[in-house]
């Protein structure tokens, strides 16, 4: 095995801390305290505000809306397209769903899809 001290670049040298108060603040006035690698023209902004980072990225989850309270996923959402496309009304869409009909009529407004009149009176039953 070869040590990594052996192919490793030289160190980079770390710059001295300014000099912090009692309170722990620079005692340095925030214009003379730079961060390395950051330059002239970088404006770190009010006082211990510094950079922003990036807010982080949506967990991915299998749900992809809530409406009334009720979470849908996209498999759903497809269940309730076909649905509507077999002629089935909102009742009966809701019950093979096992979700409120308030529910399902919302997301189906949401959704920007129609049911039509002969739909309204057909199930199963």
């Amino acid at each position: 095995l070869r040590r990594l001290d052996d192919s490793a670049p030289e160190p980079l040298p770390v710059h001295d801390p300014p000099p912090r108060t009692l309170s722990g603040r620079s005692a340095t006035p925030t214009a003379a305290v730079t961060t390395p690698g950051e330059g002239a023209g970088d404006d770190p902004g009010p006082a211990g505000t510094g950079p922003q980072a990036p807010p982080p990225p949506a967990p991915a989850g299998a749900r992809t809306a809530v409406t009334h309270g009720e979470g849908w996923s996209e498999q759903e959402d497809e269940e309730l397209r076909d649905g509507l496309d077999l002629g089935l009304d909102a009742e009966t869409i809701a019950e093979q769903l096992e979700k409120p009909v308030d529910a399902v009529e919302a997301r189906i407004a949401a959704l920007g899809l129609t049911v039509s009149e002969d739909q309204e009176s057909f199930s199963f039953e």
